[in-house]
């Protein structure tokens, strides 16, 4: 049985606590994802963590964290989390609860000063792209097609991430123009500066989404998308319920989108024809 143990921020505002278990990591990667342009980022790392059966290690407590617990799965779970999956060499980071902006870099230096300290060599970090409403939509492609689902890598050391021009070629990756700059913020921004500042490897996969509604589309995409990218045998995630429920919700999206389109051409023609001149013979 693995001993009670704390990793602490800089500040000792926030810590890490390891809950019981037995499982001994094993230099693992790190995945992360939160809510953001259509939650991809957190379908995608409760899918996983569902597949892998993996199991919770360490909690975080912090005065910066909103109070609050998560009922799911029949019981109460911290709204901060960190599993691994058996073999120790896969964790994943779950964040349900908002984090206070003052207390941004005080929960994610703890997060890091726990992921320098157990030996994780790469963080990849999972966050929607949005490119537009569902109101903006039109009614004959309510979600993005795949064509338009060119994912944006971008790291600390590319070469260490994605391993050949063929993978890029074939995952249809984009990459920003040599010599460009952007910034990240938000807490995927603070995990990623963070993850730097203790020398610890990191990439940022960004998928195209649309804001206001969950896309568990291109939370299967990603989820392929790292399969394909990550050399690690023991990530192996089958996205086919995932790309299910994306089918499901395009349909939903269709029809709703039809519904009120309908309406508002019911609700044009009455004030047309009460606008029309009547006519007497």
């Amino acid at each position: 049985m693995v001993q009670h143990t704390k990793f602490s921020s800089y500040d000792g505002k926030t810590s890490l606590f390891s809950l019981p278990n037995t499982i001994k990591l094993n230099n693992p990667l790190l995945i992360a994802g939160f809510p953001g342009p259509g939650l991809v980022g957190s379908i995608s790392i409760n899918y996983v963590i569902k597949k892998l059966e993996m199991q919770q290690i360490f909690c975080f407590e912090s005065e910066f964290i909103v109070p609050g617990v998560i009922f799911m799965d029949g019981k109460l779970h911290h709204p901060f989390r960190i599993y691994s999956n058996s073999e120790g060499t896969i964790c994943a980071v779950v964040c349900e609860a908002p984090i206070m902006i003052n207390g941004l870099h005080s929960v994610l230096d703890a997060l890091a000063t726990w992921a320098e300290d157990i030996g994780i060599n790469n963080v990849f970090v999972i966050d929607g792209m949005s490119i537009g409403r569902v109101s903006d939509t039109e009614v004959n492609s309510p979600v993005i097609s795949h064509s338009k689902r060119n994912p944006i890598i971008l790291s600390s050391d590319e070469s260490k991430i994605i391993n050949s021009n063929n993978n890029k070629k074939d995952l249809n990756i984009e990459s920003l123009i040599e010599g460009s700059s952007t910034f990240i913020g938000g807490i995927a921004g603070g995990l990623l500066s963070s993850c730097i500042s203790h020398n610890i490897s990191c990439s940022v996969i960004f998928i195209p989404t649309q804001s206001g509604i969950p896309d568990p589309d291109g939370a299967a995409l990603t989820i392929e998308l790292l399969q394909n990218t990550i050399s690690n045998n023991n990530f192996r995630v089958d996205t086919t319920e995932l790309k299910k429920q994306g089918e499901e919700m395009k349909h939903k999206l269709i029809n709703l989108i039809k519904s009120i389109k309908q309406q508002q051409e019911q609700s044009q023609l009455i004030h047309d024809s009460k606008n029309d001149p009547i006519m007497y013979s």
